[in-house]
């Protein structure tokens, strides 16, 4: 879809279609790809660094990730029952346990955040999500945003080191 799309000219349906795939296949090639078309309209958000294929690789594998770590503490868990059974101190080795339990799946589920959006048509950026509020900016189609929230019919978005919102019926945004 992104290749017609891009043939026909509409280059933001395009670099939609390019983020939704590499989304799902993080691939260097797609990457630059996005980045050739964002340099030829000079659209900002399509700076790309290991963090961001970090982030593509680990939402890509999340499902398997998640069942080995799974697996990992119940194996830490019978562990602790073996101890048990034995009649060894299990205390110092259940706190530890328990901690690393903590910390590794609340990192799972909160850890990366990877919501972004590409403005659909050129749009207003506001100062508070309001018709009435203050106008930012008036952003031309194409650029990419990070998606911090959603109030209403606004999104919360990330332009230029400050926060504005945006109408959704403006944003296409990246799953």
């Amino acid at each position: 879809m992104a290749y017609v799309k891009e043939g026909l000219g509409d280059y933001t349906s395009s670099l939609y279609f390019l983020n939704l795939y590499y989304t799902h296949n993080p691939n260097q090639k797609v990457l630059e790809k996005m980045s050739e078309v964002a340099n030829e309209h000079r659209l900002e958000g399509y700076q790309f660094n290991d963090r961001e294929f970090f982030s593509s690789m680990y939402y890509k594998h999340y499902p398997e990730l998640t069942a080995g770590l799974l697996l990992l503490f119940t194996l830490g868990a019978l562990l602790l029952v073996y101890q048990k059974r034995k009649n060894r101190p299990t205390l110092p080795l259940a706190i530890v346990y328990a901690i690393l339990m903590v910390f590794t799946f609340g990192g799972l589920h909160w850890g990366l955040s990877n919501h972004r959006g590409i403005i659909h048509h050129e749009a207003l950026l506001m100062e508070a999500p309001s018709a009435g509020a203050k106008q930012l900016e008036l952003i031309q189609k194409g650029h990419r945003v990070d998606i911090l929230g959603k109030k209403d019919i606004w999104y919360r978005i990330r332009w230029k080191d400050q926060t504005a919102y945006v109408r959704e019926n403006n944003l296409l945004v990246i799953k």
